[in-house]
């Protein structure tokens, strides 16, 4: 009687274990399936008036003069007339000139392009409280770069990613440097491969010193990385170009938010693709 007994509880601790084991699995599963709904989705649809990702019509002009200020993109602002008005984007789309700069186009070339998109917004709370960024920074000049229109296209698709590269700790402030993605290449087929080569290893454009929020393309870029679920060639750790630790804070807590919300999803079993 007692074996039967002591049998009995053997199955019962086995069952308890199992309960147990499908919670935590269960728990972890609705854990990813939160982060992941933070990730920034990629955009593949063409844009004729700036990107989709923009604000409404009647805002757009504003903002964009304002974040050409915060960057320090003018080429030339002179007189009232802003047709006449040219700009420096961030990223050259064609041969840089001997000092560094890309050549200067019109404003209305000069796109608005967002990191963290608008059509996201419900997201915006969460994910500013997973990164450490201030509740309003998705209307902050930060959370946009100015682009040519190829290049932000590539940057909506990811088959380019904008990393943040650390500074070296002696006044060299961070930098943010394109990488091309090449399996995402595809996704932009208005954009010649050589042509989307071409840009990769160049720097961002910030000659002021202002940058976007780090820890927001960083998370751009591992957005980009997340791998699905079929993707059998993923790995369980991020790419190693990858900087989580870029960023212009010395508020520890906000340097550490892109590192831990990165092992919180590979704490959920997130896997990231080969950056090729």
């Amino acid at each position: 009687m007692l074996a039967e007994v002591r049998a009995l509880s053997g199955k019962v601790d086995a069952l308890d274990g199992k309960v147990e084991a499908q919670k935590q699995e269960q728990q972890r599963l609705r854990r990813l399936a939160e982060l992941d709904n933070l990730l920034i989705k990629p955009s593949f649809a063409p844009s004729s008036s700036g990107s989709m990702r923009s604000p409404h019509p009647e805002d757009r002009i504003p903002l964009k003069v304002e974040t050409i200020d915060y960057y320090g993109l003018w080429a030339s602002k002179v007189g009232d007339d802003s047709r006449n008005w040219t700009v420096y984007p961030m990223l050259a789309d064609t041969d840089v000139g001997a000092d560094g700069r890309p050549a200067p186009v019109p404003l209305r070339d000069a796109i608005l392009a967002h990191v963290w998109p608008s059509n996201q917004s419900q997201g915006g709370l969460p994910v500013a409280k997973l990164l450490g960024l201030p509740e309003n920074f998705n209307v902050r000049p930060r959370n946009f770069l100015i682009l040519s229109k190829p290049v932000e296209k590539a940057f909506d698709a990811d088959a380019l990613l904008l990393l943040p590269r650390s500074g070296d700790g002696a006044g060299v402030p961070p930098a943010v440097v394109a990488r091309v993605f090449r399996s995402r290449a595809s996704r932009v087929p208005s954009v010649q491969p050589a042509v989307l080569e071409s840009w990769s290893g160049r720097l961002l454009y910030l000659p002021n010193g202002n940058v976007p929020f780090l820890r927001l393309l960083g998370w751009k870029a591992v957005s980009a990385l997340r791998a699905s679920f079929e993707e059998e060639a993923a790995a369980a750790e991020l790419p190693s170009e990858v900087d989580l630790n870029a960023t212009v804070s010395h508020d520890g807590t906000s340097r550490a938010a892109l590192p831990r919300a990165v092992n919180s999803l590979l704490e959920a079993g997130a896997r990231f693709s080969i950056l090729n």
